[in-house]
């Protein structure tokens, strides 16, 4: 960072400073700018404790249930930070909460992913910042929006230690197709395949078939979230149904709600997330990647007014790892 870094504020929402602390230090300023109480009643109270005229704000929002608890803190800190004459003010939501309502598909449901940008924007954001959203069509409703993505640390990490050719990499439904494209298109000498699935309600999947030759093949299964478990273990049971020799799984948010634990842990897998959700335990078999040099880059290029194109193509984010002096390896 230049001496442009004196007017950078990084701010986390939550007491829960992990992602917002370790962003600050990778861009050697500091982050104990905000004050947290909580009344009596549940209320939160979001105090900023140094002047912010001129500077420019990036609150954090972290993911920990319970949400609505998590979305209320957010827009107190944002509110805090629009009082206190930032420059600019920008939401970095790591893992967007909500973003799978982001349709109507009955009458009378609500729209939450589009209601969350918009009460984020009311409460004083400019911008808003997170990583492989649900459905990108979201971006739509607020007018600067960065969907970062943790596909290039994964379709290095692949490149490099597993032999393409016994690979197929596996869309575990219609939805998630782009995303696993993306590391085929990366790990060339790989098959595709694509698994057809049935949600008769939400946390309910229903693995249908395959298409796509699965059969001594190391299976490697691309998705965004892994919340209940479902989909996965769905998707591992037919692709050793249909002969896959092993199943190796990438998913950016690892929710675990629910029993997924438990059912992660019984599945004969590998797999690998990032460090967009905070876990104090987590699944043996369970190997995280660290994505907040991506978020400390973009956060400077939108700070420095620079690009932020070397963040989507595996062999410039591995420059950004560098300049931070950091593996890309998962931990």
């Amino acid at each position: 960072m230049n001496n442009k870094s004196n007017n950078l504020v990084i701010a986390s929402s939550t007491e829960n400073m992990f992602f917002a602390s370790r962003i600050a230090k990778l861009l050697s300023i500091d982050d104990s700018v905000v004050e947290f109480k909580t009344f009596a009643d549940s209320d939160v109270y979001r105090r900023i404790t140094q002047s912010l005229r001129g500077k420019d704000a990036f609150a954090i929002a972290t993911y920990q249930p319970p949400i609505p608890l998590r979305h209320y803190e957010m827009l107190v800190l944002l509110d805090a930070i629009k009082r206190n004459s930032a420059n600019s003010i920008t939401a970095v939501l790591p893992f967007y909460w909500g973003s799978r309502q982001d349709r109507k598909t009955k009458r009378g449901e609500p729209i939450t992913a589009a209601m969350i940008a918009e009460t984020l924007t009311i409460a004083g954001a400019e911008r808003l910042v997170t990583m492989d959203l649900h459905s990108s069509q979201i971006q739509a409703v607020v007018k600067s929006f960065d969907n970062l993505t943790a596909l290039p640390v994964f379709a290095r990490f692949i490149n490099e230690n597993f032999d393409a050719s016994q690979l197929v990499i596996v869309a575990p439904d219609a939805g998630g197709v782009q995303r696993a494209l993306y590391i085929k298109n990366h790990v060339q000498a790989a098959d595709f395949a694509i698994i057809y699935k049935s949600r008769p309600e939400p946390n309910v999947a229903r693995a249908l078939d395959i298409t796509g030759f699965v059969d001594g093949k190391t299976a490697i299964i691309v998705d965004d979230i892994l919340d209940t478990g479902g989909t996965l273990s769905k998707a591992v049971e037919l692709l050793f149904k249909k002969g896959a020799r092993q199943v190796k799984a990438f998913v950016t948010h690892a929710l675990l709600s629910g029993k997924a634990f438990e059912l992660v842990e019984d599945l004969d897998i590998e797999l690998y997330t990032t460090n967009t959700v905070f876990h104090e335990h987590k699944p043996k078999q369970l190997k995280t990647f660290d994505v907040t040099p991506i978020f400390a880059e973009v956060i400077a290029c939108i700070h420095e007014g620079r690009t932020t194109s070397n963040l989507f193509h595996p062999e410039t984010v591995s420059n950004v790892y560098e300049k931070f002096g950091l593996e890309t390896n998962p931990s």
